[in-house]
């Protein structure tokens, strides 16, 4: 996999269409000028293939999933320097302390049981100098549901702006949950003003 990046046009990733603001809030929190790159819970890999091509000083990317159909997918792709199979309720990661100049959870948190989750939180931050973690503000009827066939992607807890808080995040949000979607157009889509948001940004 460090052959080379395959150049894919927008359409070829169309999963990721809308991803594109969320991923722009995200690495609005990251350095330039990172050297090392950790996205666990990678999932389809749109953020780590923008830091791969906006990121010039970039020289290693890592992700890590569970599912062996996205891994699958993403070796093709080529924009990862390594690719980890791991049950992110298992810690600690396979990395070395402070190995990362940054690292991204992605909704990834929500996955897990809220006890696991936060054993996750602590080893990212383990293993990163910075940490980058998104999660939806609210619950909806379809949480429960599944993407991909992937049985991992059902939502299993719900993570509260005071749950990053106490842990020394701070806290932006994304988007506008119901009923505040009207919002938007009167307010930026990374708010300060978290509890209105469909997203919490959490950023350490």
């Amino acid at each position: 996999m460090s052959e080379g990046v395959h150049t894919r046009t927008g359409k070829e990733y169309g999963p990721w269409a809308a991803s594109v603001g969320l991923a722009s809030a995200v690495l609005d929190q990251i350095p330039r000028s990172i050297d090392s790159f950790l996205d666990v819970g990678c999932c389809y890999g749109y953020l780590s293939y923008v830091v791969r091509t906006q990121f010039p000083s970039v020289t290693k990317i890592v992700g890590v999933d569970f599912y062996e159909p996205y891994l699958r997918m993403l070796e093709k792709f080529r924009f990862f320097d390594k690719l980890v199979k791991w049950d992110l309720c298992q810690v600690p990661l396979p990395f070395k302390d402070r190995e990362f100049d940054a690292a991204v959870a992605i909704d990834v948190v929500e996955h897990l049981p809220k006890e696991a989750g936060s054993r996750l939180l602590v080893d990212i931050e383990r293993v990163a100098k910075k940490v980058v973690v998104t999660t939806p503000n609210y619950w909806n009827k379809n949480e429960r549901s599944t993407l991909d066939g992937n049985d991992l992607q059902r939502h299993q807890s719900l993570w509260r702006i005071k749950d990053f808080r106490n842990r020394g995040y701070k806290v932006h949000g994304i988007g506008y949950r119901p009923p505040f979607q009207s919002m938007a157009f009167i307010l930026p889509m990374d708010s300060k003003v978290p509890w209105l948001c469909a997203t919490i940004l959490a950023v350490k």
